[in-house]
């Protein structure tokens, strides 16, 4: 009954399916144990009307499946510095990435990522550099010393923001992190630049 009366005071475009009664101390975002969120990019000479507001235009071919090969070399608990829009030397950089795969729906190249949670930018970043990778602007290879280099100015422009959707949070035993990556924060100690407008700036001065 709770649903329907709250769907019945929400705008046409949310929806409650479902109500379940929690603990006081349960929060929607931080009680999550994970999170997923997809990337759509529309993969052809021509823009979508439909689909412009809700997926990124690349006209140039990708391979999904060179994309895939650099998207499998992110799973598992690492730091993810180089992917992040960060300032904070002391801001934890390490996140745990379960799964992370791309595929081909016709036209739209649909990146899919699931993580214990994510660094601000993090998807988007993520999102611009396999683009690159499956433009073959990057070898899949490249995401190794990426991560290791905990320096955003080495990874790929941030995708923009229409591509980006979040799918749904998972609840249940929840990772916490409590250091930062020894790396990450000396870069950031000695005033490496890692913000997106830093890494465009870079991008901007070099050509």
């Amino acid at each position: 009954k709770m649903a329907i009366a709250l769907n019945s005071a929400l705008p046409r475009d949310l929806t409650i399916r479902r109500v379940e009664e929690v603990d006081p101390t349960f929060s929607a975002r931080f009680s999550a144990s994970s999170r997923v969120y997809a990337y759509l990019v529309m993969n052809r000479r021509m823009p979508s009307a439909l689909w412009r507001r809700y997926s990124a235009h690349c006209v140039e071919p990708l391979s999904v499946e060179r994309m895939q090969d650099a998207a499998s070399r992110l799973l598992g608990e690492r730091d993810f510095a180089a992917f992040a829009n960060e300032l904070d030397p002391a801001h934890v950089t390490m996140r745990d990435v379960i799964r992370c795969s791309v595929g081909r729906a016709r036209d739209l190249v649909i990146v899919r990522i699931e993580a214990s949670s994510f660094l601000r930018g993090m998807v988007r970043n993520l999102a611009g550099t396999l683009i690159e990778v499956g433009s073959g602007k990057r070898e899949p290879s490249e995401m190794a010393s990426i991560l290791e280099s905990c320096d955003r100015r080495q990874a790929g422009p941030t995708a923009p923001p229409q591509g980006l959707c979040f799918l749904k949070a998972k609840y249940g035993e929840r990772k916490d992190y409590a250091r930062s990556s020894p790396v990450a924060t000396s870069r950031r100690a000695r005033g490496t630049e890692t913000t997106e407008e830093s890494y465009e700036n870079n991008r901007l001065g070099s050509s």
